[in-house]
């Protein structure tokens, strides 16, 4: 099956509420929420919580978020983050007296701080929501508490990561991936009881309380973290910034140490670079933003990190584009920027709206799948190693790990505003794939004038390696879909690609289109999930 004839099963159109997220049952919560009289900033809340019990190699309430919020009554575009931050103790020594080259990527001494609730309670206490939290929980505790199906894609990205989980979750987890375990249910006990208690105490009891559960942790009889790790709140709303004009559109994303910055260059170097309007499904324009994407990770790892401990330069910067121009080879692959740079299924998205013209689009992560493999049994609380697959040990490196610093992260969502009041939101899982897929698909929209249908159907494609650590010594290469041409695949190896022929390259995009009465969605069928309104 084409990606196309997905796409176009998988179209919805709406005029009071829509839903498209990873996961159907997710999905049907947000929609029940909106008919009971909550709104997309109430159902936002309500399928974050839904996907931590349906994925949660994916995604739980310690992990990172990120969302874009429009409230249309307002006239406000948002930026909601909340991300984990390296505890006290993680000091560059702390892990040099361990014998680590750098922070390991599973265990408690990859983690960071739980986040992800946090956003929950900022939100529904920001005047945006008209739901109580604990009304907004209880279809996720619902789900925890009488199970969910085990469908095929579950099982496998279970057995996939089964190897990281530690032994007390490996026991939740384990009947997920028995031979029969397609189509029966998987409770999950501890996660309802936390969910419970999330619904029931403020912002800084609950934060106590997780703070007291980590600090009982510990590691080859070391402890990590303390209570006072989770004295801060972590979730930020402010104005939607980063932004870039580009044609008749204002692309927002979330702020660093999100890699939503990045998507944003790669944007103006095609707008510097290509001719409009912009065709990226010929081999020439494909190779020209694989060389931004190439040199805008290496931008990111020279300059990228938590801004209250370094000072990220303006990204956007005319001198800073002409800078990447100018490292950029229009005729043939330059060398990988990310190569010696080290000295050494983890995300889900979904987007929300409302027929008032609120929309959310929303990115949440465990880092990895499931995360540190560890964390707070009693509550089905993994940790998210979000420190362990990005942070380095290196002095003076951008994002080098420090006490209380949020290391930088793959996560950012979308959303595209023009002069009619017309809204695009969206968002993909994957990792440093995000920054890639979403400027394939962006690019193809506001740039190259296509419709989300034939930027979805577009073939994808993923430059290896990117940025993050766990790509570290991979061979150069450029994965790209089956559906792609050989013409145009001989073409790139013109350009000196080395290419990588895949079935199915990229998480799930999803797409939401808000204007003149309608609601409109849409994902591209990559994965498993659900698009639905009513």
């Amino acid at each position: 099956m084409t990606s196309r004839v997905v796409l176009r099963e998988r179209q919805q159109w709406s005029g009071s509420a829509m839903v498209s997220s990873g996961a159907g049952a997710a999905t049907l919560i947000g929609l029940d929420v909106m008919k009971a009289g909550g709104n997309a900033f109430d159902a936002a809340v309500a399928v974050s919580a839904a996907l931590t019990v349906t994925w949660p190699m994916s995604s739980g309430p310690a992990g990172d978020m990120a969302a874009i919020l429009h409230s249309e009554r307002r006239n406000q575009t948002l930026s909601l983050t909340s991300l984990g931050r390296a505890p006290m103790a993680a000091e560059i020594d702390f892990f040099r007296q361990r014998g680590f080259a750098t922070v390991p990527r599973t265990g408690l001494y990859s983690s960071t701080t739980p986040a992800l609730f946090d956003a929950w309670v900022a939100l529904s206490e920001s005047g945006y929501c008209r739901l109580s939290l604990a009304g907004l929980l209880e279809p996720a505790i619902g789900l925890a508490t009488e199970g969910i199906v085990v469908s095929s894609q579950f099982q496998k990205w279970t057995r996939d990561n089964m190897a990281f989980l530690d032994k007390a979750f490996a026991s939740t987890y384990a009947p997920a991936v028995d031979a029969d375990a397609v189509g029966r249910r998987l409770r999950q006990p501890g996660l309802a009881a936390f969910l419970r208690l999330a619904g029931n105490l403020d912002g800084e009891e609950l934060r106590g309380r997780v703070g007291h559960e980590l600090s009982r942790l510990h590691c080859d009889g070391g402890h990590y973290f303390t209570a006072e790790d989770m004295k801060l709140p972590h979730a930020e709303i402010s104005l939607a910034m980063p932004r870039k004009k580009l044609g008749a559109w204002s692309v927002h994303t979330t702020p660093p140490p999100t890699q939503g910055i990045l998507c944003l260059q790669n944007l103006a170097l095609l707008e510097n670079l290509c001719d409009r309007p912009l065709d990226l499904s010929t081999a020439p324009n494909i190779h020209v933003l694989a060389e931004a994407i190439n040199h805008t990770f290496g931008w990111r790892l020279r300059h990228l990190g938590d801004p209250n401990f370094v000072t990220v330069p303006d990204a956007l910067k005319d001198q800073t584009l002409r800078q990447l121009e100018a490292e950029m080879d229009l005729t043939m692959r330059s060398p990988s920027c990310v190569g010696g740079w080290y000295n050494l299924g983890d995300t889900t998205h979904f987007v929300t709206a409302d027929g008032d013209g609120n929309v959310v689009s929303w990115v949440q992560s465990l880092g990895l799948g499931f995360g540190a493999g560890m964390g707070i049994p009693d509550y089905g609380m993994l940790l998210c190693n979000r420190l362990g697959r990005s942070a380095t040990l290196v002095p003076g490196q951008a994002n080098c790990c420090a006490p209380h610093k949020r290391p930088v992260n793959t996560i950012f969502p979308w959303m595209c505003i023009n002069g009619d009041s017309i809204v695009l939101a969206g968002g993909t899982p994957g990792g440093d794939g995000q920054c890639q897929w979403n400027s394939q698909v962006l690019g193809a929209m506001v740039l190259g004038g296509l419709d989300a249908v034939q930027a979805l159907s577009m073939p994808r494609w993923t430059l290896y390696p990117g940025s993050d650590k766990m790509e570290r010594g991979m061979e150069p290469s450029l994965k790209v879909d089956d559906s792609m041409s050989a013409v145009t695949r001989a073409q790139l190896e013109g350009f000196g690609h080395r290419i990588v022929v895949s079935a199915n390259v990229g998480g799930a995009n999803r797409i939401l289109r808000v204007g003149r009465g309608h609601l409109w969605a849409l994902d591209d069928g990559r994965q498993e999930g659900l698009t639905a309104g009513r």
